[in-house]
């Protein structure tokens, strides 16, 4: 039977490197592939690493498309705030990607990106047919 995953404290992937981008496009910084169907939650740190303090905006995105809440970190310099998010819907092999830019000329820092999930199996689908009595 397959599995189906579910938003839960059980790590499944995770990237510790520290990645950085100083444009004021959407770059996509890290990326999972997710290996089951279903919920999973998604933590990572975000924190503006350049000396100015206008935001910078990380987000979650699914094959590319925009899916998360924009988390938009205000303050300036060395403090890592962590945020967490659900991501619903996801297929087997769909990447669960960290997009993050910049709205001035600082730096967008990310860390610590990973997804958590705990594993079920799937309910056998009642085939469709013909009542009879």
């Amino acid at each position: 039977m397959p599995l189906e995953a579910t938003p839960s404290s059980q790590l499944v992937q995770l990237d510790v490197g520290v990645e950085t981008t100083t444009s004021s496009s959407d770059v996509k910084l890290k990326e999972f592939v997710i290996p089951w169907p279903g919920t999973y939650r998604a933590r990572f740190n975000l924190r503006n690493s350049g000396a100015g303090s206008t935001s910078v905006p990380g987000t979650i995105y699914v094959n590319g498309v925009s899916r998360g809440t924009p988390r938009v970190k205000d303050t300036t310099m060395a403090i890592l705030t962590t945020y967490i998010e659900d991501v619903g819907g996801l297929k087997k092999d769909d990447l669960l990607q960290l997009y993050a830019k910049v709205n001035s000329l600082e730096t967008a820092e990310v860390s610590g990106y990973s997804i958590w999930a705990s594993y079920a199996e799937m309910p056998t689908p009642i085939p469709a047919g013909p009542v009879t009595a």
